[in-house]
């Protein structure tokens, strides 16, 4: 991903966490940053480390990812998910299925053709399990002459390792 990222993308980081992602993007020269997290503790220290780090080209709302439309109405090159539970946080407080197909249903009109979105899962737990299974059944059904979808995993893993998918918005 990294050679495709350059100074005119505008990208969404739809699960910001603990910052990690939306830091590698910025640290790549996008042009601007969108970041989403329902828990007030993850915005705060994305916030902070995006800020320490000298970024000032990002907007985060402490909001579903969901309600992606109500916040952004321009279109976007990139959409990542980072799939679970906060890092060293509560894992009671997962993402959901549910709610990741509505945003990538809003996220995919707001994605430019030619634009990526990259969604890591980890089935290790019950929730990811369940939420693996829905997310891939609707992309299985995204109509491939609109959209590539290519899955990423480890082979030689015991335990439900993680995996990636990443789409493409053909033209």
């Amino acid at each position: 991903m990294k050679s495709w990222l350059d100074n005119r993308m505008i990208a969404v980081d739809m699960t910001v966490g603990n910052g990690n992602d939306s830091e590698f993007l910025l640290s790549h020269n996008i042009k601007f940053l969108y970041g989403f997290d329902i828990q007030k503790r993850a915005i705060e220290i994305t916030q902070n480390r995006l800020e320490k780090s000298n970024y000032s080209n990002f907007m985060l709302f402490q909001d579903n990812h969901k309600e992606i439309k109500r916040y952004i109405q321009e279109k976007v090159d990139l959409l990542v998910y980072n799939l679970g539970y906060l890092p060293k946080g509560n894992k009671e407080i997962t993402t959901n299925g549910i709610d990741v197909v509505e945003s990538l249903k809003k996220g995919l009109d707001l994605l430019l053709q030619g634009g990526m979105v990259w969604i890591t899962f980890y089935p290790g737990h019950p929730a990811g399990y369940e939420e693996s299974i829905m997310i891939l059944d609707f992309v299985k059904g995204l109509d491939q002459r609109k959209f590539h979808v290519l899955k990423m995993d480890y082979i030689n893993q015991i335990n439900y390792p993680p995996f990636s998918i990443a789409l493409e918005k053909r033209y």
